[in-house]
């Protein structure tokens, strides 16, 4: 089986997993670039669902599958063949032989979030037991920055004001107290998955807050309060800041479509340019160093606030993305041209890798002075 230039037989650096779903392994996917830079460096890729581990004789093993070629052509030609079974080879190995795993999963229901926290406990488990295997992100960080507590209390000092509560009285007052300072604010479960649950709230408020808040803390599928979340409204643009550790990938803005307050792609949302500015970059470096003790390196990050001459009054991030943060995709859409397009892609993608190979090679050393 050969498809051209690059070759994938050369000696192995790094064997690498990638844990992604079916539906998100596509020709546009940050799955694949990441897939076909890791190639281009002498990875050695697998790929695994989420669902598939399983133990064996106290060992974690995964159910693997990787390209059986000899050589590659073209980003193109290499989504085209990972896509096709028949040139896939399926293996269950063991998952202490891997460097590197690198998960991007995101869930969209209750039963995929159970699959992702197993995932997860998982993961946390092999990193116990397997110091060695390096982590983009670390299990236990995912899972505790998955939900909007942990940017709440850790990330406080560049978050406009919040509170978490599921006590529906006391959810109320707040709604009272934001109408009473002529103060909009933005209410949403704290589990909503891709903008769902949304409330916005007007400066002048609503008839009937009680029952708003009734709402956000027992939606209509749960059978028991949550928590939910408010925050203050802020105006001017939302961005989404796309880093591997200290390093910005690139940024873009999201827009919301006609009649809706989600800028959520999959809402209809769109993506346009946007030039970062000073108060992006303080933010983005000041959130950067605190994650990086929690494992968390590739992340995104929502701001939201004027997109000029934005200060620390007027500019904050609304939250932290480490799941699946935002795609690379976003960012090649801002292209002119194919070959900007791959310019941007080829960019990100060896930021990454080359991130995770420092972090893989400086844990070694580490471990190697115990």
């Amino acid at each position: 089986k050969k498809l051209g230039k690059n070759t994938m037989n050369t000696k192995t650096k790094y064997n690498t997993l990638i844990l992604t779903r079916g539906r998100d392994l596509t020709p546009d996917s940050t799955e694949l670039a990441l897939a076909y830079e890791a190639t281009n460096r002498n990875h050695k890729v697998s790929f695994q669902k989420p669902e598939n581990f399983y133990v064996k004789n106290g060992k974690l093993f995964g159910i693997t599958r990787r390209p059986n070629a000899e050589t590659i052509d073209s980003y193109e030609a290499f989504g085209q063949y990972i896509q096709n079974e028949t040139f896939m080879k399926r293996e269950n190995l063991p998952l202490e032989e891997f460097d590197i795993i690198f998960s991007r999963v995101a869930y969209r229901n209750p039963d995929e979030k159970r699959e992702f926290e197993n995932m997860c406990i998982y993961l946390s488990s092999l990193e116990s037991l397997n110091p060695k295997v390096t982590m983009v992100n670390s299990p236990l960080g995912m899972l505790m920055a998955g939900a909007k507590i942990y940017e709440t209390l850790n990330l406080k000092t560049y978050m406009p004001e919040t509170h978490i509560t599921k006590d529906s009285k006391r959810l109320e007052t707040l709604m009272k107290e934001a109408a009473r300072d002529n103060q909009g604010i933005i209410g949403k479960p704290i589990d909503g998955m891709g903008g769902s649950g949304v409330i916005e709230i007007p400066p002048a408020g609503y008839r009937g807050l009680r029952t708003l808040a009734e709402v956000l803390v027992e939606p209509l599928e749960s059978t028991s309060s949550i928590p939910a979340i408010i925050q203050s409204k802020l105006e001017g643009v939302d961005r989404r800041i796309l880093i591997m550790g200290e390093e910005i990938l690139g940024a873009y803005k999201r827009v919301p479509a006609e009649e809706e307050i989600r800028a959520n792609i999959h809402l209809g949302g769109t993506v346009q340019a946007y030039e970062l500015q000073d108060i992006d970059r303080m933010i983005v470096s000041y959130v950067a160093e605190k994650i990086k003790k929690d494992g968390l390196y590739f992340c995104g990050l929502d701001i939201m606030g004027p997109e000029e001459d934005g200060t620390l009054e007027n500019t904050r991030m609304l939250e932290l993305n480490v799941r699946c943060p935002g795609s690379i995709r976003s960012l090649e859409s801002l292209a002119e041209s194919y070959h900007e397009k791959t310019e941007i892609r080829n960019a990100a993608a060896s930021k990454i890798i080359r991130y995770a190979e420092n972090l893989h090679e400086n844990k070694l050393s580490l471990l190697a002075q115990e």
